[in-house]
């Protein structure tokens, strides 16, 4: 092999080397670039949010063929409340307790549904992404520091809890 391609095969294993184990960390870190495991959960929450299949759909209590209880007016204005300002506390972070206490006292993919759809209703946002999203008020625009929204842990054990629902 001639010294010039040596060289070039050298450095460019080095580069390679530098790009995935110092470049790439520092970019999944930063944000600038999603992991494997990221894309996958990104995919998996698309597709919960936007699937009529999906409990978190509020069509989904009125065409599932799953058992229709559905909670009461009181117990789901008490709920979405809770979760509006569980998901509204500004610096102080989300509620995270609350949250999964919540969704913790359905038995039903079609309660999740339901309380979907009064959520949507009574403040005209999407439960879904505003569990992943946060709360966001006009302050929020020029506060960077604020931390609304649940992080893909957090979101995912709410997930996990709607699976495990009947």
């Amino acid at each position: 092999m001639k010294k010039d391609t040596q060289d070039l095969l050298v450095k460019l294993g080095i580069a390679i080397g530098v790009y995935y184990f110092v470049v790439r960390p520092i970019l999944e870190k930063t944000g600038l670039s999603k992991t494997a495991e990221q894309e996958l959960f990104t995919k998996e929450e698309k597709s919960a949010q936007t699937s009529l299949v999906s409990p978190f759909s509020p069509r989904y209590w009125k065409d599932a063929k799953a058992p229709k209880t559905i909670i009461t007016n009181k117990e789901v204005t008490k709920m979405a409340a809770d979760l509006y300002a569980s998901l509204n506390r500004g610096y102080l972070g989300d509620d995270l307790a609350t949250i999964l206490s919540t969704f913790r006292k359905l038995k039903f993919k079609t309660q999740v549904s339901y309380l979907a759809e009064f959520f949507s209703n009574k403040y005209k946002l999407d439960l879904f992404q505003t569990l992943k999203d946060g709360v966001r008020r006009t302050i929020d625009r020029f506060t960077p520091f604020n931390r609304s929204g649940l992080s893909d842990k957090e979101l995912q054990q709410v997930i996990d809890i709607v699976n495990s629902l009947k």
